[in-house]
């Protein structure tokens, strides 16, 4: 029997949480309550660069010395990864994560926890982006151009002849249609069609200011939404090929952008989050740092990510916030049509390594 209990706990202890959904719009938000992690929970740091939800349901923390991941209860850190700078994470199948870091690009085997560096030059190139497409490709984004992977093997793919120049320096991807990318940099918004090769490089400029650095972006519909490092949030009209300046957000640097539905969230260095309507302009609402003990940790959001009805919030020197999940934690367990464990007595259980369960 102890046997079976060892069994037992290991497997709950695994086990990643059912979250049911629950609507998180603008118009919810002065319900919100978050609950915070730092470095005394167990992360490696309390500035959160990028926030990444794998297939199995774990949040993976890259921060500036490390690599975590949050279960829903504890966090792991990954000492492979100690004193590097993530910056960006992705995954391409059930075992291999992607991890962006100041030192090069990681390959970690989730199955094992073995880290193995990926040459993309002859030299260890910082990796700002980490993207993976529709159809499995995967993009990574470093100071010294773009890196798509092929056939077992990295291309790379330089703006102009120089790769050192500003156009090179990327910052974000995300992908539009017909085989194009858009990708952010400190030299202007490049569109880049995969299959051609062909690209062009987009800059800002009124009779006030030029804007050539953008740090991040996210895409709706027709329209792409562009972080600055210093003229709050663009928006590019993907049709007209034309800028134009969100009132809204138009001052500070904006390090993280995410849709939600019809709105645009925006992470700023120090206002906190603001969530403006994409068929207005007009800001909806906000989420911001207060001294009530269930807010948000710090107004200096570096990072997002929207889940289902989660939230999470990564901060400059604040750790991690995240709005704790409604309804019931666990589920019944039930193969359909077929098995239904409803009020039986389970004394034990095994999953093998194929995925099949002896119950």
């Amino acid at each position: 029997m102890e046997g079976n209990l060892w069994l037992y706990r290991l497997y709950f202890r695994v086990v990643i949480l059912l979250w049911l959904p629950v609507s998180l719009s603008a118009v919810d938000l002065p319900n919100l309550t978050f609950r915070t992690i730092t470095i005394s929970d167990g992360l490696s740091n309390n500035i959160i660069n990028t926030i990444y939800k794998d297939k199995r349901g774990f949040i993976w923390l890259g921060t500036q010395t490390g690599l975590d991941r949050f279960d829903g209860i504890n966090v792991k850190s990954f000492l492979q990864f100690s004193g590097r700078t993530i910056f960006s994470i992705a995954e391409t199948d059930s075992v291999y994560l992607w991890v962006g870091t100041d030192k090069g690009l990681w390959k970690l085997d989730r199955k094992t926890d073995q880290v193995e560096s990926v040459t993309l030059d002859t030299k260890s190139l910082e990796v700002r982006s980490v993207f993976v497409s529709q159809t499995g490709r995967l993009l990574v984004g470093t100071t010294h151009g773009l890196f798509i992977y092929q056939e077992s093997a990295f291309r790379k793919v330089l703006f102009g002849s120089n790769a050192l120049s500003s156009i090179n320096f990327i910052t974000g991807i995300v992908e539009g249609y017909k085989d194009t990318f858009w990708l952010t940099s400190q030299g202007g918004l490049i569109e880049y069609n995969i299959e051609t090769g062909q690209s062009k490089v987009y800059t800002y400029q009124d009779d006030e200011k030029f804007v050539s650095y953008f740090s991040c972006l996210a895409l709706l519909k027709e329209k792409l939404y562009l972080g600055t490092a210093g003229s709050g949030m663009l928006v590019f009209d993907i049709g007209k090929a034309a800028f134009s300046i969100c009132p809204e957000v138009e001052n500070g640097y904006i390090k993280s952008i995410i849709t939600v539905n019809d709105e645009i969230w925006v992470g700023t260095n120090g206002s906190g989050i603001r969530i403006i309507s994409a068929s207005t302009g007009k800001e909806l609402s906000a989420i911001e740092h207060t001294s009530n003990a269930d807010a948000i940790c710090s107004n200096a959001v570096y990072s997002l990510l929207k889940e289902d009805d989660m939230l999470w919030v990564g901060t400059y020197m604040g750790g991690l916030s995240y709005t704790p999940a409604h309804g019931s934690l666990f589920s019944v367990y039930y193969y359909p049509e077929l098995f239904n464990c409803y009020n039986m007595n389970v004394r034990g259980f095994w999953v093998v390594a194929d995925g099949k369960k002896l119950i």
